[in-house]
């Protein structure tokens, strides 16, 4: 029987892309040299990282741990500005985990903010060293950076403004195939890439070169301008990874251009993108995906840009004794002795003289331009940013959260004497009252009626928050269990209620909080959903699905539900968690 043709060219193409994949041998990486001895008291310190640097120092401290054979070093992801506020709310061990002896954040702007906020446990930015450095870039899909004249002309924040404010979208530029302008970029209050492209849009918006002032972010055309680029964002969230990975999804599906226009990332975040792996600890080690069929353009503001410059902040206080500060002292050490400093250099990082390394400077989609660097501004001029953005910038929400009255709710959580509903109403409870007044947010629960029939009940319709915060609360406090889980059916519901009143002014969303899987067993109520959240109707007025897995949950199903509607899934498996997971679910908005 013959082949198709248009079956034999997919077939062509999938082996060239198998043949062309690169080889899974072990990497030949250059492992760095001993240290001298280690002569102090053994001890463990606890490194406290944020997601740009945390697998490679993972990678470092296990080699360091093994070479002193006494200091160990564990290193924990921690969102920056999540750090910072646990740091001047006096960090309570029972939500904030483990205290760290050593904070890794991206950038010196959370320095500034801590020292200011908490001067006896940080130390002044200005005698806290950097192990490495990465500047901030808008990534851009390189037909659509090309579009903007890309790289013969130099691109920045007000092309973008413009392209945002365009009602053409897209079509300003001869392709309306592409849609409105969206941008991927996350919450300034607690991520580093976030606050930056809060910083540099107020200072292109007045041309500034220098530090920012209040006066600067006060100034009514500024925050214009900001707003301008925050209406264009497609939801926020804690880290440039959720952006990152959903493209790569859009990519393999053949939409890379569907998803987002750009995204404020890290330079060293674009190079891991286009050779497949977002989580490189090694640029000769094999990629854990193709490399995208579209890649990415770092653009270098033309107005300037910030660098996250990885900074070395040994914590002080009662928490910490001499024996860690010993070993903090002796791993920074380490950490700048030049063969390590070549292993940040090798994935893309700049060392921490700021000098790039050869997959930087024989890369052309990196080293165009060059990145003009702003100062960073004062702790208090930083505190105005976010209170500017939270206030008044940001783009809102329309959100429905929907949560799981199961009978398995009621089941105790070791520990802590308390339910699992018991935990999660105090969760909610607080996470509602991070939205603005003006967001719009409602409430669902969702269990089986007596005969197996799904229902959900309207605790509060979608609405304005403000008003209703107090009674809201209040109806919270009464929910009660129920029997069954139906997952896909309710999620699906919820979906098309948010869908029906779609606002294109707001982020359209759904909160999906479980602590099970389906049941009973529905594998049509399943089909159903995911033909909900990829439908037509899904591109034209996405409602994006950010689940959270609590305790048991059916992880695989929840991220399946969450990659179709280009949402963002998050594990809460130790149910104790929850008020901090559902704090980081609520940063997407």
């Amino acid at each position: 029987m013959a082949v198709p043709v248009v079956l034999v060219a997919a077939l062509v193409i999938v082996g060239l892309r198998v043949l062309t994949r690169p080889s899974v041998s072990a990497p030949d990486v250059q492992r760095p040299s001993p240290l001298p001895a280690y002569s102090g008291t053994c001890a463990t310190i606890v490194v406290a990282a944020s997601a740009d640097s945390f697998a490679l120092l993972t990678d470092l401290a296990g080699e360091y741990t093994r070479q002193t054979n006494c200091a160990r070093v564990s290193v924990l992801p921690e969102d920056s500005g999540d750090v910072e506020q646990a740091l001047a709310r006096g960090w309570d061990e029972r939500v904030d985990g483990v205290f760290p002896d050593v904070w890794l954040p991206a950038a010196s702007s959370w320095v500034e903010l801590a020292h200011e906020h908490t001067p006896a446990l940080v130390p002044p930015p200005a005698s806290v060293p950097s192990i490495a450095k990465t500047p901030l870039v808008i990534a851009m899909p390189v037909p659509m950076a090309q579009a903007l004249g890309w790289p013969k002309h130099p691109v920045g924040w007000s092309e973008l403004r413009a392209l945002a404010r365009d009602p053409r979208g897209w079509g300003r530029y001869g392709h309306a195939e592409w849609g409105p302008f969206r941008m991927g970029k996350t919450n300034p209050t607690v991520s580093t890439s976030g606050l930056h492209a809060t910083v540099a849009a107020f200072a292109a918006a007045g041309g500034h070169t220098a530090a920012l002032t209040a006066a600067d972010v006060d100034d009514p055309r500024a925050q214009e301008y900001v707003r301008d680029l925050e209406y264009s964002a497609v939801h926020y969230g804690t880290i440039v990874q959720t952006f990152l990975d959903n493209l790569q999804k859009a990519d393999d599906a053949g939409d890379a251009l569907g998803y987002v226009s750009a995204a404020a990332v890290p330079e060293k975040s674009v190079w891991g993108y286009n050779r497949g792996d977002l989580r490189s600890t090694s640029s000769t080690a094999p990629p854990a995906h193709l490399p995208p069929r579209v890649k990415l353009a770092a653009i270098h503001p033309r107005e300037g840009t910030l660098y996250a410059d990885q900074p070395y902040v040994v914590l002080a206080g009662n928490r910490t004794d001499e024996a860690k500060q010993a070993v903090a002292s002796h791993f920074l050490r380490y950490l700048l002795s030049e063969p390590v400093q070549e292993r940040f250099r090798d994935v893309a990082f700049r060392d921490a003289r700021g000098a790039a390394g050869p997959v930087i400077k024989d890369d052309p989609l990196l080293t165009v331009g060059s990145p003009k660097a702003l100062p960073v501004p004062p702790a208090a001029v930083l505190d105005r940013v976010t209170n500017a953005w939270l206030s008044a910038l940001r783009k809102r929400a329309r959100v429905l959260v929907l949560l799981d009255v199961s009978g398995s709710m009621n089941n105790i959580v070791p520990g802590t004497g308390q339910t699992r509903l018991q935990l999660a109403k105090q969760a909610t409870r607080q996470a509602l009252e991070l939205f603005a007044p003006d967001d719009d947010v409602g409430l669902w629960t969702f269990t089986t009626a007596s005969d197996g029939r799904p229902v959900h009940e309207e605790v509060a319709p979608i609405a304005a928050i403000g008003p209703r915060l107090a009674g809201l609360k209040n109806r919270i406090d009464h929910l009660a269990t129920g029997n069954d889980t139906p997952l896909y059916q309710v999620t699906d519901d919820a979906v098309r209620q948010v869908r029906d009143t779609y606002d294109p002014d707001r982020i359209n969303a759904v909160v999906l909080v479980t602590d099970g899987r389906q049941d009973p067993p529905d594998d049509a109520a399943l089909l159903r959903l995911r033909g909900t959240l990829t439908a037509d109707a899904a591109r034209q007025a996405p409602v994006r699905v950010f689940s959270i897995g609590y305790a048991e949950a059916d992880e695989a199903a929840l991220k399946s539900i969450s990659d179709d509607s280009q949402g963002s899934y998050y594990p809460a498996s130790d149910p104790a968690t929850i008020e901090k997971v559902l704090r980081g679910v609520v940063s997407n908005f």
